[in-house]
């Protein structure tokens, strides 16, 4: 759709997916899973959707098209 949901909204689905492995899997085994963020990112976004605690990563889309926004998500997530 290329809409950004907020910060805000994508900590909580996180941290409901999160608390569904923990009670799925257990703690221990859950916690070095990632949690992949699939939607809208892009480069100014990605930091600050990047530095959300349970966003272990991204999965791109349409911004992989072009090269140099894809560097700069990949920079900016340094």
């Amino acid at each position: 759709t290329g809409e950004v949901a907020a910060p805000e909204q994508v900590e909580e689905a996180h941290c409901f997916l999160r608390e569904a492995l923990n009670t799925g899997w257990g703690a221990d085994r859950s916690s070095g899973a990632p949690i992949l963020y699939g939607g809208s990112v892009k480069s100014d976004n990605s930091a600050s959707l990047r530095a959300l605690n349970n966003v272990g990563g991204f999965l791109i889309g349409g911004a992989s098209l072009v090269p140099s926004e894809f560097l700069k998500i990949y920079r900016s997530t340094l």
